[in-house]
């Protein structure tokens, strides 16, 4: 689009409008904003993303870059306008596919398979297909419409399925040797053998069955049976076996995967028009995405890695009523409401294992609802501690009710209208409370030699580093809402000599927790040691006590975002004009993180685990060892304390962030006909 950069990464996240900020673009669909309720996110990544259209579905798109009238605002740039296709005084329809299908292809001058069962074409396989119709509305005995009243419908479907991809995944997975103990084979580039040595705090069965203490190697870089984790093992039986006999990149599947997440997706949208007389015409827009379960995987589904989305079913209403009140006034009232509902979890496979026990679980983590996740240097990961979908689903409804009106006075044209919207959140989470355990080969190394083994310290149980997540508040809900109120007038001063001036007046709310579940920094309160700056906890009942804050955030509610816009035209002659215009533009009150400004220190922990220095060998000791289960926190959450987190970084929302950021906009042009 003109006016429209990504830089190099071709990414909507990054666009910038007009030179404006990264993500400060605003994106209107039939008149109500396209804003992703607490998550702020740019009009470009909302309806170009997110809430995709298919080009059938579309009658309109306009990208305003500078110095637009008062009714469009909560941008520091550009503002994108879709208006959705409606149906005509005759029927009308249409069908397409567009195949993808490896049959079509040739092989890759890249490829390096060979042998049975190889294929050198990828197998990616896409089908992009739908349909649409649309026309009067018609029911036999029942309505046929009149002249002054009909109705109009257009109907659009379209569906993307793929199965495959372009690229067939290869994972570093362990060895034969490995998953026994022989740990021959762990060189390094030159081809010399990489010592693996006792932990520190090695258990004396281990010591006993190997024959050697702390400190020491391992003979013939050999873990023996009496040492193995018996977790570690049961996970390492259900790995595939590898492809070669490298140590790294050793894995290739047989096909490819799909890497999207909507690779299974339909998207319906449907619009109903009525002109009620000459005066009123009413439409309703209603877009709908549905999104099936991905569940392809590159590991064995029982230890998948990957965290499809489900659900994934993205809803967008609209409804607008255009009156006309005389030739000279007219109004235009839009009720808007979206949503982005979207869960992501674990695999089906990995989720059934830990509910039925299939694979052992590690005693002393929250839940058992997924199994734990292992996690390398540089090895592949194995299983998902994200739990159910239906335990981490995220909403973000936004409605927006918005009303313009237009009244003819001489040569002024008034329009005047507000804006409203109440912005939404709604957060389910449950994720690692399985817990996610690290192994770096830190636990079987010796300081300053190159030696341990990731994969050894699994073997033996040696957790290096990693959390469990333990929470009281498992979901929140972020709530903001927004006021805006515009005026301009457009005065034809001559035939040849237009000017447009008027003013926007902003006020977006910090945001809030529906039930105060929100911590903050407060630089002025003081702590328990007497000290000014302090966690600070929204609300002032008794669930907040001893460091309650008094309100329901921590900024100053800004409301003096005043915007004046000013624009003028002149026709010199027929062929020739002269444009001009200035204007200020604040943007949404955007919060870092996408979680809309929402803390949880204090009432949830992220107990973490790291290795401890042995005090006789210098080696890094394990925090703990799997079979050994997860040390209980020295105090369990909540944590309602202004000392919380001493130390450490919480979130600081200064006093003065509801003031928003604005830019300031003017521009020249000079049109000639030739």
């Amino acid at each position: 689009l003109p006016g429209v950069s990504t830089g190099s990464s071709n990414e909507a996240f990054n666009a910038r409008i007009n030179g404006g900020l990264q993500s400060g673009d605003e994106a209107l669909l039939d008149g109500a904003t396209m804003q992703e309720g607490f998550m702020s996110q740019s009009g470009m990544v909302s309806i170009q993303g997110d809430f995709q259209m298919s080009p059938d579905m579309v009658q309109e798109v306009k990208v305003l870059t500078s110095a637009y009238a008062p009714e469009y605002g909560s941008s520091s740039s550009g503002q994108i306008t879709m208006v959705s296709k409606s149906g005509g005084n005759q029927y009308h329809g249409a069908a397409f596919e567009y195949a993808r299908n490896k049959v079509f292809n040739a092989a890759p001058w890249n490829s390096s398979c060979s042998g049975t069962g190889c294929d050198r074409r990828p197998s990616d396989n896409e089908h992009d297909f739908g349909a649409n119709f649309g026309g009067p509305i018609k029911i036999p005995f029942l309505y046929h419409g009149t002249s002054k009243h009909h109705s109009f419908f257009y109907f659009d479907w379209e569906a993307f399925h793929q199965a495959g991809g372009s690229n067939v995944p290869t994972l570093s997975i362990p060895s034969v040797l490995e998953r026994g103990g022989n740990f021959t084979d762990w060189k390094d580039s030159s081809g010399n053998l990489i010592p693996i040595y006792m932990p520190g705090n090695a258990s004396a069965a281990c010591q006993t069955a190997a024959g050697v203490g702390p400190g020491q190697q391992f003979p013939g870089n050999i873990i023996p049976s009496g040492c193995y984790s018996p977790i570690a093992q049961a996970y390492l039986a259900v790995m595939p076996q590898p492809t070669n006999t490298q140590p790294f990149n050793n894995y290739t599947l047989a096909k490819p995967v799909p890497d999207s997440l909507v690779s299974n997706s339909n998207v319906f949208m449907t619009r109903i028009d009525h002109n009620y007389g000459d005066k009123d015409h009413f439409y309703f827009f209603w877009w709908r995405q549905f999104t099936g379960y991905n569940t392809a995987t590159a590991l064995p589904a029982i230890i998948s890695t990957e965290s499809p989305t489900r659900p994934q079913n993205s809803p967008i209403a609209r409804f607008n009523w255009e009156h006309t009140f005389s030739t000279t006034m007219t109004n235009h009232m839009t009720l808007g409401y979206l949503n982005r509902n979207e869960g992501y979890g674990s695999e089906p496979e990995v989720l059934a294992a830990a509910k039925a026990g299939t694979l052992p679980a590690v005693t002393g983590a929250v839940s058992n609802n997924s199994l734990p996740q292992f996690t390398f240097t540089t090895f592949n990961q194995i299983s998902n501690s994200t739990g159910p979908p239906n335990g981490n689903v995220t909403t973000r409804p936004t409605w927006d009710l918005n009303d313009t009106a237009n009244k003819i006075i001489g040569h002024h044209t008034i329009t005047f209208g507000f804006d409203w919207r109440n912005i939404q959140g709604n957060i389910h989470q449950h994720t690692n409370e399985a817990g996610s355990y690290r192994f770096t080969g830190s636990a079987t190394a010796i300081p300053g030699l190159n030696s341990g083994a990731p994969i050894a310290d699994f073997l033996l149980g040696a957790v290096t580093g990693d959390s469990v997540d333990r929470r009281t508040v498992s979901a929140w809900f972020p709530r903001q809402k927004s006021w805006a109120l515009h005026v301009n007038d457009s005065w034809k001063v001559t035939t040849k000599f237009t000017a447009n001036f008027g003013v926007r007046w902003d006020y977006f709310s910090p945001s809030r927790e529906k039930y105060n579940h929100l911590s903050f920094f407060d630089p002025t309160g003081m702590n328990p040691d007497g000290i000014p700056g302090r966690l600070a906890f929204a609300g002032s009942g008794s669930s907040c006590q001893p460091a309650c804050y008094g309100s329901e955030y921590p900024e100053k509610p800004w409301r003096k975002g005043f915007a004046p816009r000013l624009s003028v035209a002149y026709s010199y002659d027929q062929k020739t004009v002269v444009r001009a215009g200035y204007g200020v533009f604040f943007t949404q009150a955007f919060y870092p993180g996408w979680g809309g400004g929402i803390s949880l220190d204090g009432y949830n922990l992220n107990q973490s685990f790291g290795t401890l220095k042995d005090p006789t060998t210098n080696q890094a000791d394990p925090s703990f060892y799997l079979d050994n289960g997860v040390p209980a926190p020295a105090q369990a959450p909540p944590f309602i304390s202004g000392s919380f987190n001493n130390g450490h970084g919480i979130l600081y929302r200064p006093l003065d962030a509801n003031r928003r950021s604005y830019s300031q906009q003017w521009n020249l042009t000079i049109e000639r006909q030739l």
